[in-house]
Parts: C-alpha cells; structure tokens; sequence
C-alpha cells in the first residue's frame, strides 16, 4: 500500500456515481476504480497486481498486444476468468481480434463491427 501504481486505463462502474461529482480521485477516502487496464508490450518491472489487490480494484485486464488477460478479484488475490465480471455476457478475450482488424478494416469500420459484435453477444444473453 506504499507503494504508488498508475493504471494505463481506469475506469469507475459501478462506484460511479459515488465518484461522479469529484473534480479528482482522493484514495483512501473515494473507492478504488472497478477496473483496471494494463498494456505491457515489455515484461512489466513490477508486478502490479498485488498492490491492486491490496487498493480493492475488482478487475484488471492486461494486454500484451496479442491477447487479453481478465483478472477479477477473489478475497485478496487475482484469479484469471474468461468472462469480465463488469461486462458478462461479452467474451472480453475477444476484443484483440477487433483491434487487430483495425489495421486492415480502419478504425471506424473496425469500432462498426465492434458494436455489432457487442449488441449481438447482448442479445444472445
């Protein structure tokens, strides 16, 4: 916990509207963001996790560029799942392939197929 960490993404889900009127983050005194996104091209220098853990953030997703790992919070350490807690029913390992396709599609078809793929796994729910 003395230890500093910043998260390359952060995000507030269900904490939102406690959070929602603060012109900043205050830890300890504001909960911790609901979920975390880490990209590491490179071997991280520090493994994160723990001190994730240790702040109370409910899930962490780290891409390595190729696939997408899902970590959701047990009773003090990380387990990996392949369904994100925040957004079941959507196969959030299935996002690289989207992101992927950007490459070759362009971003705005790429974000197009997306949310097509989005409402569908919704619907199928």
């Amino acid at each position: 916990m003395q230890r500093g960490v910043e998260p390359d993404r952060a995000y507030y889900l269900q904490n939102e509207p406690l959070i929602r009127q603060n012109a900043q983050v205050q830890l300890p005194d504001d909960p911790p963001p609901d979920l975390v996104v880490e990209i590491e091209y490179s071997s991280a220098a520090l493994n994160k996790l723990p001190i994730y853990a240790a702040l109370g953030v409910l899930e962490v997703w780290r891409y390595d560029g190729r696939s997408l790992f899902v970590y959701a919070l047990t009773a003090s350490a990380y387990e990996e799942t392949d369904l994100s807690p925040a957004f079941a029913p959507i196969p959030v390992k299935d996002i690289p392939n989207f992101l992927q396709r950007a490459s070759t599609l362009g971003e705005i078809e790429m974000v197009r197929q997306f949310r097509a793929w989005v409402r569908q796994q919704v619907d199928m729910a």
